[in-house]
């Protein structure tokens, strides 16, 4: 088990939560919500993915802790009851469809009321940022989303984002493997419009009132991590 520590001293409420950047981001608007002081610990398998939403968590000067462990479920069965507070990662803080063999409540939480960022007004610039993902079946190799932009948008307008430098593109402004998360957030939320997949980059940009359009894989509609005042905003895409 390896911890990275960004915490604080004295007595503070213990909260527990857990999973990828995106449930990470899901997590993040509950504790926006709680009065502090509190301390965050975020468990997850990947240490390169931990750091990620530790960056996160930084973003908005959330006091936290990293734990990466081997099993996450079974990690939260031993150690949760020590937590003052635990959260799952659905916007309704309880899975309301049929579960999904993806889908696993730890605990039930209250889930988060506000499902919009309210303390900053940004004049949107018409852009559409565009998640380039690599490898398995959201790959740009695999899905024409390359093709889907190019036809829907002004090529001009594109902004590209993601990790693989191998990525290339005629069109528009790539970005793709060159910013930190920070610094592609901050890109999302200025833009008009989003492409790309169930990631903390598309719950962002849902955070900030931008239009998106979802590719989507096993997920699909049946993300509850998407609060349903997000639904107007989200157009379904193959």
């Amino acid at each position: 088990m390896k911890e990275i520590n960004n915490g604080s001293n004295g007595t503070v409420d213990k909260c527990l939560g857990f999973g990828g950047i995106g449930d990470c981001f899901i997590v993040m608007l509950k504790l926006l919500e709680l009065k502090r002081p509190y301390i965050y610990t975020h468990i997850d398998v990947s240490e390169n993915r931990l750091s990620s939403s530790i960056e996160l968590l930084n973003k908005f000067n959330i006091p936290n802790k990293g734990v990466v462990v081997d099993d996450i479920r079974r990690w939260w069965h031993v150690n949760s009851h020590m937590f003052d507070k635990c959260f799952n990662v659905f916007a309704r803080g309880r899975i309301t469809i049929p579960p999904r063999p993806y889908h696993w409540q730890p605990c039930i939480d209250n889930g988060y009321g506000n499902p919009f960022c309210s303390w900053v007004d940004i004049d949107k610039e018409d852009k559409v940022v565009v998640q380039v993902a690599s490898g398995g079946k959201r790959s740009y190799k695999e899905k024409p989303i390359v093709e889907y932009v190019t036809a829907h948008f002004k090529h001009d307008n594109i902004i590209w984002v993601g990790v693989d430098k191998e990525f290339t593109s005629d069109v528009g402004t790539n970005m793709v493997g060159s910013l930190t998360l920070s610094k592609v957030l901050d890109i999302v939320s200025k833009c008009k419009y989003f492409v790309g997949f169930p990631s903390v980059l598309f719950y962002y940009a849902l955070w900030f009132k931008t239009e998106c359009s979802l590719l989507t894989d096993h997920q699909g509609k049946d993300d509850l991590r998407i609060h349903e005042e997000w639904k107007k905003y989200i157009t379904y895409d193959k």
